[in-house]
């Protein structure tokens, strides 16, 4: 096959009858909006928005992502979103720094702030999804990345020539369009994986309130699980909005409402060299969960783990039969009660540890703190029902993740092969 190669850079090779084009062939201008005062919520039916960087992402368009302008800001809002255009994330943080979305649908209430572009098209006939799908096509928006400048390494920013120069392949039209659509397939089948996710997701965190409230009851002789009759009033803590307050709850009765002090212990993990570090043996859990791999295990056997710090403060991780736990983390050290590690995980999750930490430079929340907090213990056999229920719902959304990668990968290798020419489509009677 004869191929021409980008001169910019990085694309493996473009089949010989697809021209090599500038950026700007098919954008006339980038125009953006203004700086305006907002509020950090989402606008009324009557209200205007103004978009956050975080509007695009990944090839879409979040509308949510918005704030709502406050009323006498109004009259300087300028450019509202409209549909078949593409908007670019033209400052961001280095790895976030030429982002961009395609746009469904027109947003008339929706305006662009100083820090994103939305592209005008030109007159040269094209499909702007397809040009869309070349923007996020890794070896182009890797260039577009690293034209951005900056001193900061906290935010960057790209010019419009950069950005306009990049160049991309050009198939015919007819082609632009069967590639936009065979890629929009895959892009549907992620969005109806991403809602189910959050379905599950939604339905497990509905259960969890429920079964550590109510449990699943009490076996009758024939080992089946007869609802709770008889209940209890103790007190539990509410963390809204960083503020804790008390409420009185109702829990079956031969239930135990405890300190997680009394259920079980906690220790910290051991500080990791880097010279240690080796590949191919254990996991490591830290602050950042999995975050790498140590030559020898600190602790045999699996372990309730705990991040203590930063970004993952306060996550939750049930370890495998041999691991490198860190400083980073804190770990069950001895139990006192009778104690089911799967249902301790969900219950750890359930009671979300990072509510209770001290918000400084980062996230931090202490072994002393973690102890005081409460909880209610059911008898061990309810503890392991209620695990097994949580668990199933657990293995479906691992199931939807596995799926999502999968489909994902699938998408990686399509473009790879639509957007150079690798693979020839046959277009559509539509599309000529």
């Amino acid at each position: 096959m004869t191929v021409n190669r980008l001169s910019s850079k990085p694309i493996d090779f473009v089949v010989q009858d697809w021209d090599v084009v500038p950026i700007r062939t098919f954008v006339k201008e980038l125009i953006s909006g203004t700086s305006v005062n907002s509020e950090n919520r989402q606008k009324s039916q009557n209200e205007k928005g103004v978009l956050k960087t975080s509007a695009v992402g990944h090839g879409r368009f979040y509308a949510g992502e918005h704030k709502a302008v406050l009323i006498d800001e109004e009259g300087r809002l300028k450019n509202s979103v409209i549909a078949s255009r593409i908007i670019i994330s033209r400052m961001n943080t280095p790895n976030l720094v030429g982002e961009s979305g395609y746009v469904d649908a027109t947003y008339s209430d929706l305006f662009l702030p100083d820090r994103l572009w939305m592209t005008e098209p030109s007159e040269v006939k094209h499909c702007t999804k397809w040009l869309a799908y070349c923007l996020q096509f890794p070896p182009i928006k890797q260039t577009i990345q690293a034209s951005a400048s900056g001193t900061s390494n906290s935010m960057k920013n790209i010019s419009k020539d950069n950005f306009l120069s990049t160049e991309v392949p050009m198939p015919p039209l007819p082609e632009q369009k069967k590639i936009a659509r065979i890629l929009s397939s895959v892009d549907s089948k992620l969005a109806l994986i991403d809602q189910q996710i959050t379905t599950t997701q939604t339905l497990k965190k509905g259960l969890m309130q429920k079964l550590y409230t109510q449990g699943v009851g009490t076996q009758d002789a024939d080992g089946r699980w007869q609802p709770h009759t008889e209940f209890q009033e103790t007190e539990m803590k509410l963390v809204e909005n960083g503020l804790i307050s008390k409420t009185a709850s109702r829990i079956p009765d031969g239930w135990k409402p405890l300190k997680l002090g009394d259920i079980f212990s906690v220790k910290s993990g051991d500080f990791l060299p880097k010279n240690k570090m080796e590949p191919g043996t254990v996991p490591v859990y830290g602050g950042n969960g999995i975050s790498g791999y140590h030559a020898q295990a600190n602790t045999q056997g699996p372990k309730l783990i705990i991040g203590r710090v930063g970004a993952y403060c306060g996550a939750v991780y049930l370890s495998g039969s041999n691991s490198w736990i860190t400083d980073n983390a804190l770990f069950i050290n001895e139990k006192h009660q009778s104690f089911d590690d799967k249902f301790g995980l969900f219950l750890l999750e359930h009671l979300n540890l990072n509510s209770y930490a001290a918000q400084s430079a980062q996230p931090l929340i202490s072994g002393k703190l973690l102890l005081e907090i409460k909880a209610n213990l059911p008898p061990l056999p309810e503890q392991q029902e209620i695990a097994r229920i949580l668990s199933t719902v657990d293995h479906k959304l691992d199931h939807l993740k596995s799926k999502k990668t999968q489909t994902q990968q699938l998408k990686k290798g399509l473009m790879q092969k639509l957007l150079t020419g690798q693979i020839r489509v046959q277009p559509d009677p539509q599309d000529n």
